[in-house]
């Protein structure tokens, strides 16, 4: 029983001796992943869930116009090559790509009417502008189309070799 008295003193003394607990800001008011642990968390207003919803909404928005418009600039770089069967390994895999990132293009066919008026930066806007010209002008068919025929084209053509890699006829 005696022991168990010293083990509680010294307890007291550990704990009188600790500094005094600091004010902390409430889990509400700290910074994402800071705050107490143990605070409990409350509820979202539905207001502050629609800010939420819409600012997911604009960043999903702006990240399809820039890989439409990456997408059509790729397009036309690939379309510009030659198709004279020389690198066809990796034209062929441009082109693939080409053909997955083409698909933001057709999510950016429901964006609301209201949405470009909103809250856009002027650059913003201009690409989300330029994505939607994009997809009016450049059909998924006609991008579809135009992709397969080049890579046929390509793995078809034997590929030309510069003229100090030919060899001379034998005689």
């Amino acid at each position: 029983m005696q022991m168990d008295r010293r083990e509680l003193a010294a307890c007291r003394e550990q704990l009188a001796a600790r500094p005094e607990p600091r004010a902390t800001a409430s889990a509400a008011e700290a910074p994402p992943g800071e705050g107490r642990q143990d605070a409990p968390e409350r509820a979202a207003t539905v207001d502050e869930l629609e800010v939420e919803l819409k600012r997911c909404r604009k960043s999903e928005i702006l990240v399809n116009a820039e890989v439409c418009s990456a997408a059509a600039r790729q397009f036309r770089a690939l379309m510009a090559l030659p198709k004279d069967g020389l690198m066809c390994g990796p034209k062929s895999r441009s082109a693939d790509l080409i053909e997955q990132n083409f698909e933001s293009c057709a999510a950016l066919s429901d964006i609301p009417a209201d949405f470009r008026s909103d809250d856009l930066t002027k650059e913003e806007s201009s690409l989300v502008e330029e994505a939607i010209r994009v997809r009016e002008t450049l059909t998924e068919d006609e991008l579809l189309r135009s992709l397969k025929e080049f890579v046929w084209t390509c793995t078809d053509t034997p590929p030309k070799l510069p003229p100090m890699m030919k060899q001379a006829p034998k005689p």
